[in-house]
């Protein structure tokens, strides 16, 4: 009997090791590092890993870190959490082969080796280290492509992130692509780079989603602005001042341009002033032709242009002569930069232009003057507060224009009859006590308003005076 019950208690000693190596399976099989080591094997089998490898044309290797996740509170537990880890794990797997498809295939092959997920319940981190990628996880939903922008800011291509080479060969493309013309249209070319060692830190605020002005449109619009006055005829003017331009940033100092050598440089701010109305305007004030800056210029043909149509046409049929008019642009220099920074909007035109219209006026009277024989020019110079002033020597007549006056057509009136260039005015025929009697008779009681409204205030009541004055209207 001592055997069989040796051999049923060593029998039931092996049955209770079964037992207890079978209870203790689930146990094992739901620890949290059991969990981790599955879905670390699932990361490897699904999580992109082999597509990566054939995009890039690389080996990786790919892991949970057992250590982290292994801790997460109730990971065993929730089912439906930790068979996401590996979908959640592999998002950078997905965005280290974006990177290679957008051809830094090379850079991604030459700086990592293999990847590592792992947990930390602060805010999510991505670093790079002798080749290991590691992103550190608080296991919460990714949003707006956090992993590519993360994975672009630690792979380095030369001096610059891969997130910014991308912004930089996206804007390079864009500024090329936008001047693909320029050639054509200005019959030679402006060669042109961008200092993006300068724009490094605004490159950083542009990696990823934002709405944030682009760097292609500030270094783009004053070489816009270079086409348009090729697309206006001044092509040669533009080339003969400007051989290449440059755009760099400076936070600390407004948007400004220079021109030396031929080279144009901007200085961006990301400013309005720096935008594609304000590249106009730089590019205008710092180009020149002649006397004065591209912009000035062409404030001057306008305002030319308007004087011939409204003053200069009109005096020289209604006078039946060629009356050669010109201006003192020189002297008129600062008020031009006036009118362009909108800090006055009197029309210089108008005002040199009084003479002429004055004398287009008398012309078209029944006076008789002299115009035709004493007027053979007419200059118009700046005179200023209080120096208005008119001479006609040798057939010049010159006017000093005084923008603060008040009235230049009666100073010119009495000025040409001085100069006998036409009678004075004969003053009013007095009319007689019938004529006037007849214009009462036109005015009705309009005539004697103030007589009346004195009458209605004698009488009594208000409501009796006001009755009064409705009659006097």
């Amino acid at each position: 009997m001592k055997p069989t019950l040796s051999i049923l208690a060593t029998g039931f000693l092996a049955t209770g090791f079964l037992a207890t190596g079978f209870l203790a399976q689930p146990a094992f099989a739901d620890s949290g590092a059991s969990i981790v080591k599955e879905e670390s094997a699932n990361l490897a089998k699904y999580g992109g890993l082999e597509d990566l490898q054939n995009r890039c044309k690389s080996k990786f290797k790919v892991s949970i870190d057992s250590a982290t996740f292994s801790k997460v509170a109730g990971l065993a537990k929730n089912e439906d959490k930790a068979k996401n880890l590996h979908s959640h794990c592999s998002k950078p797997i997905r965005a280290l082969t974006d990177w290679c498809a957008n051809g830094y295939d090379k850079v991604v092959k030459k700086q990592v080796s293999s990847y590592v997920c792992r947990y930390d319940s602060g805010e999510p981190k991505m670093a790079l280290k002798k080749g290991v990628l590691t992103m550190t996880t608080n296991w919460e939903p990714e949003s707006n492509n956090w992993s590519k922008d993360a994975i672009g800011n630690v792979l380095m291509d030369g001096e610059f992130s891969v997130a910014q080479a991308a912004l930089i060969r996206n804007d390079t493309a864009r500024i090329k692509d936008s001047r693909a013309d320029m050639k054509r249209r200005c019959k030679g070319e402006v060669k042109w780079t961008v200092d993006w060692k300068s724009f490094k830190g605004e490159l950083n605020k542009r990696t990823g989603s934002n709405n944030l002005p682009a760097i292609w449109e500030q270094c783009g619009a004053p070489l816009a602005a270079l086409e348009g006055l090729c697309v206006g005829g001044q092509s040669k003017l533009m080339l003969d001042q400007v051989s290449s331009f440059v755009c760099r940033f400076d936070k600390g100092r407004d948007a400004t341009m220079t021109l030396e050598n031929k080279v144009l440089t901007l200085v961006s701010n990301f400013e309005s002033k720096a935008g594609t109305e304000g590249a106009k305007t730089l590019v205008g004030d710092t180009l020149r032709d002649g006397d004065f800056s591209v912009r000035q210029a062409a404030f001057i043909r306008n305002e030319e242009k308007d004087l011939q149509r409204l003053y200069g046409e009109r005096v020289d049929s209604a006078c039946k002569t060629k009356i050669a008019w010109s201006i003192d642009w020189k002297g008129f220099l600062g008020e031009i930069n006036n009118r362009l920074s909108n800090k006055d909007k009197t029309l210089l035109y108008a005002s040199c232009g009084v003479p002429l219209n004055r004398l287009a006026d008398i012309c078209g009277s029944d006076r008789k003057n002299k115009v035709k024989a004493k007027v053979k020019s007419y200059k118009c110079v700046f005179g200023g507060p209080k120096k208005q002033k008119l001479t006609l020597k040798k057939g010049e007549l010159r006017y000093h224009v005084d923008f603060t006056a008040e009235d230049s057509y009666g100073a010119f009136d009495a000025f040409l009859v001085k100069n006998k260039v036409v009678k004075k005015r004969p003053p009013p025929k007095k009319l007689s006590p019938r004529d006037l009697a007849s214009i009462r008779r036109i005015l009705g009681e309009g005539a004697n308003t103030q007589s009346c409204y004195k009458a209605c205030a004698r009488r009594k009541g208000a409501r009796a005076k006001q009755q009064c004055r409705n009659t006097c209207q």
